[in-house]
């Protein structure tokens, strides 16, 4: 893992809502590591660590934003920002990431915790580094749990993060995946899980947005916030091939409908809903024909 040298430490308090649901949401949202720590004299404090890279400090303050989006009746406040070492935040990082099983068949591991063989799943090999996407949280594995059920050629993971997705789907059968991420740094987390995985003959990354890519894809992955699917909603259609499915996870059990709603008005008809720990991952298939600004 090439890691950078100066780390934040970022402290949030947070009232009206559970901590640890906000911790739960925070590292859907960032990676890495968060914890709650319950030794605060008022109420518990969310720590979260994010790489100091240029926009490093911008993130951190709008962290609250973010997060009050999906927590509006709750009050979160950005108590302090502080740099800490490589050590501390690779510390707090592995109490949080061990193997874990995900569907029928999947196993993530990290590099430091491999299990010997013989366990009958297929390995996926993470180093998430900065990146979020080790695994663990809900919606991740329910996008995983829904790659098992819905293949096909051609795979697009929207916010790809540490890769994990666009892995999956190699490694499930695919025989052309495109991971697309903004943040230069989750390419290069991604970048590197590929050829842990032995996979780069398969995966594709690019550092954009959905409005950069073109082309009909058979299922698209999108592991993010309520707001981006609404936004994105559109997009969504426009790179979904006819009878194509859309995996949209990072969802609040209580905003689902919402999603659907959206998702209805972009074209799409609802076929599946899972839920676990709160969170809710919806599979869509796309109806009608082949939008003209998918061939450009």
């Amino acid at each position: 893992m090439s890691l950078n040298k100066n780390w934040l430490k970022v402290s949030i308090q947070v009232e009206g809502a559970d901590p640890e649901e906000v911790a739960g949401a925070l590292a859907h949202h960032l990676g890495g590591a968060v914890q709650v720590d319950e030794d605060g004299e008022d109420q518990p404090i969310i720590r979260a660590w994010l790489p100091e890279y240029p926009e490093g400090r911008d993130k951190a303050r709008n962290l609250t934003v973010e997060l009050g989006a999906v927590f509006p009746e709750s009050e979160i406040t950005l108590v302090e920002i502080t740099e800490t070492a490589d050590e501390d935040w690779m510390a707090q990082w592995r109490k949080t990431v061990k193997p874990i099983t995900m569907g029928e068949r999947i196993l993530v591991v990290p590099t430091f915790d491999r299990p010997p063989p013989g366990h009958g799943r297929m390995e996926v090999v993470l180093d998430p580094g900065m990146a979020f996407g080790s695994g663990h949280h809900p919606s991740t594995e329910l996008c995983a749990m829904a790659l098992e059920s819905y293949t096909g050629r051609r795979i697009l993971d929207i916010g790809c993060g540490s890769g994990i997705l666009a892995i999956i789907a190699a490694l499930l059968g695919a025989e052309m995946v495109l991971g697309v991420d903004t943040d230069p740094e989750a390419v290069k987390a991604a970048s590197d899980n590929v050829e842990l995985n032995n996979v780069a003959d398969k995966i594709g990354l690019a550092i954009c947005g959905p409005q950069g890519v073109r082309g009909a894809f058979d299922v698209i992955t999108a592991n993010l916030f309520l707001n981006a699917h609404l936004a994105l909603a559109g997009e969504y259609r426009r790179l979904t091939a006819p009878g194509g499915r859309a995996i949209l996870s990072g969802l609040k059990n209580d905003q689902a409908k919402s999603a659907a709603v959206r998702m209805g008005d972009a074209g799409f008809t609802l076929e599946k809903s899972m839920e676990k720990e709160g969170w809710t991952g919806l599979v869509f298939a796309r109806v009608g024909s082949v939008d003209s600004t998918a061939q450009r």
